[in-house]
């Protein structure tokens, strides 16, 4: 059998993804992130979370829609399972801004975090 058929691209591991309100919608999926990371050095230290929005903060001017962070191996396990790696966090966004925030991660904000 063809390898090529059977094999699958490389997905970055979602460890958490949040219910959030029909009027939000997340920017972008695992999918896409995989795929734009992919020649990053540390894609396999990479996990991606994607989170509520705690503060109602897509009602502001300004807010977050996609954070990165590592997490210090010096942290106990047991408080952060995900020390040691690289946590993306993609924060919901308002639906009818989700095409235009979308685009602007897949054209500015991967190629950057992959420098």
């Amino acid at each position: 059998m063809d390898e090529s058929v059977t094999s699958k691209p490389y997905l970055i591991p979602t460890k958490r993804k949040a219910l959030i309100p029909n009027s939000l919608s997340f920017p972008i999926g695992a999918e896409k992130i995989s795929t734009g990371l992919i020649s990053a050095p540390q894609i396999n230290e990479l996990v991606l979370i994607f989170v509520q929005d705690w503060y109602d903060r897509v009602h502001f001017k300004k807010y977050p829609f996609l954070s990165v962070k590592y997490i210090e191996k010096d942290w106990p396990a047991n408080l952060n399972p995900y020390y040691g790696r690289w946590c993306i966090q993609i924060h919901p966004v308002r639906r009818s801004f989700r095409d235009r925030i979308q685009k602007h991660i897949l054209s500015d904000t991967l190629p950057a975090i992959v420098k």
